[in-house]
C-alpha cells in the first residue's frame, strides 16, 4: 500500500494521467507491477440487467428517509458530550453498547440526573454485568428502578459503598430495587443516628491513631473515618463523619 501511494504521487508529480488497471504486489521487492488494464465498466462485470427498471430518487425523498433513521453512534456520542459535557470516555462507553445507551434515554426521559445516571451506569451497573458475564441485552432492569436511586444520590441519602451494594443485590441478588433494598437493610444516611457516640467510641479505643493524626498524619484521620463508616453501615455522610472527627481532634 505505501509503494503504491508512493508510485501514484509520482505520477501525478509528474504529470501523467493514473489509469485504471489491476497490479500485483511482490512481496519480495516491495514494488507493484501492471498486469492488464480495463478500460470500460464490461471490463469491471459492470453489466447492467435489462430486466431492472431504472430508479429516480428525488432529493426531497433522500432527505426524508435520511431524517426517519435512528442515531447513528458517532452522532449520539458528539450530542451527549455537546448537551450534558461527558467526556469522550462517557460517551464513547454509552454509545459503544446500544442497550446501556437505550437505557440511559430513558432514564433521562424519566428527568433523572443526566450525570449521575451514566456514572451509575458506568461504574456499577456495567461493572456487575461484566462481572457476572450478563450481557446488557438480557439484564433485567427498569429504569424507574435506577431513576429512584439517582434521586437519592443527588440527595446525598446513600453512600457510594451502599449504592454498589444495591446494584449488585438488584442485578445478581434477589433482583429487589435499589431503593427498597436500602431501606429494608436501614444503609440510607440517616440524621437520627447517634454519631457523636459512635465518635467518641472511635476515638477513645484508636489513642495511637488519634496520636497519629495529631503529630500530622493524615493518614490517620481516613482509618479513623473509615473504622465510624462501617460502625454506622454508610448510614452518615463521609464529609459530615470527617467534619465531625476534625473538630472532635482539634
Amino acid at each position: 500500500m505505501e509503494y503504491e501511494i508512493a508510485r501514484q504521487k509520482n505520477e501525478a508529480k509528474m504529470g501523467r494521467v493514473i489509469e485504471q488497471h489491476t497490479r500485483a504486489f511482490n512481496a519480495e521487492s516491495g514494488v507493484t507491477n501492471e498486469l492488464r488494464k480495463k478500460e470500460n465498466e464490461d471490463d469491471y462485470g459492470y453489466i447492467f440487467d435489462p430486466d431492472l427498471a431504472k430508479v429516480s430518487l428525488g432529493k426531497d425523498y433522500v432527505q426524508k428517509i435520511l431524517e426517519s433513521m435512528p442515531e447513528l453512534p458517532r452522532e449520539k456520542e458528539e450530542r451527549l458530550k455537546t448537551q450534558f459535557g461527558f467526556s469522550d470516555f462517557d460517551a464513547k462507553v454509552l454509545c459503544g453498547d446500544y442497550y446501556l445507551g437505550l437505557l440511559f434515554d430513558k432514564m433521562v426521559e424519566l428527568k433523572s440526573n443526566p450525570s449521575i445516571s451514566a456514572r451509575l451506569l458506568i461504574r456499577e451497573v456495567l461493572s456487575v454485568l461484566n462481572y457476572d458475564s450478563i450481557p446488557t441485552s438480557e439484564a433485567k432492569i427498569n429504569p424507574i428502578d435506577l431513576v429512584e436511586l439517582v434521586k437519592l444520590i443527588e440527595a446525598e441519602k446513600v453512600s457510594d459503598k451502599n449504592v454498589k451494594q444495591s446494584i449488585i443485590n438488584y442485578i445478581s441478588g434477589d433482583k429487589s430495587p435499589p431503593k427498597k433494598f436500602l431501606e429494608k437493610n436501614n444503609l440510607l444516611i440517616s440524621d437520627s443516628i447517634d454519631l457523636d457516640s459512635i465518635l467518641n467510641k472511635i476515638i477513645s479505643s484508636n489513642e495511637k491513631a488519634v496520636s497519629d493524626y495529631k503529630a500530622g498524619n493524615e493518614k490517620s484521620l481516613n482509618f479513623l473515618s473509615g473504622l465510624i463508616m462501617r460502625e454506622t453501615k454508610g448510614t452518615v455522610s463521609p464529609q459530615k463523619v470527617l467534619e465531625e472527627l476534625k473538630r472532635k481532634l482539634s
